[in-house]
């Protein structure tokens, strides 16, 4: 069973990768800077406003554990949600999807409890991206996440947004 659940994920990335429709995204898309700008400016301003007491949309890790596989997953759905860690610090998180909004692309933006900006540019299908990390780990903080999770259809890391 561990096998043919690791083939049929294997598969899938690879055909995920062959996929203009998929892979093409960001070469294929219409982004304006310009636009997709304006967006993360008016972005911040709305995360700046998030509290913890807020949180519609929890976020909680689907973990797959075999004897030789390990993925825990975040996933993000409908453009925003929070994940809210034991130790008291919290992730809230916005995203675009190019099938939404082309001129601004794929992106995710994330705050942390501290009032950190970070930035994810992974492919968000339908309002839907997942985050993931393949070594088992405690994930018990936001600087853990940001630091280990990358989305999960073109493995892309978070970026610190500096001056915010």
């Amino acid at each position: 069973m561990k096998y043919f659940i690791t083939i049929c994920i294997c598969m899938h990335s690879l055909c995920l990768m062959g996929d203009p429709g998929i892979n093409g995204h960001r070469e294929g898309a219409d982004v304006s800077e310009r636009q997709q700008n304006r967006w993360i400016r008016n972005s911040i301003r709305e995360l700046k406003k998030f509290s913890p007491e807020k949180c519609q949309n929890p976020i909680e890790p689907r973990v797959i554990e075999l004897s030789d596989y390990y993925r825990k997953s975040f996933r993000l759905a409908g453009g925003e949600g929070c994940i809210l860690f034991s130790n008291g610090d919290w992730i809230f998180m916005v995203s675009n999807s190019t099938h939404d909004n082309p001129r601004i692309g794929d992106i995710t933006l994330a705050i942390d409890s501290n009032g950190r900006i970070y930035k994810n540019e992974g492919h968000v299908c339908g309002g839907i991206i997942h985050f993931v990390n393949n070594v088992k780990m405690e994930t018990d903080t936001a600087n853990c996440f940001f630091d280990h999770f990358k989305s999960d259809t073109d493995n892309m890391g978070w970026i610190r947004l500096e001056n915010n």
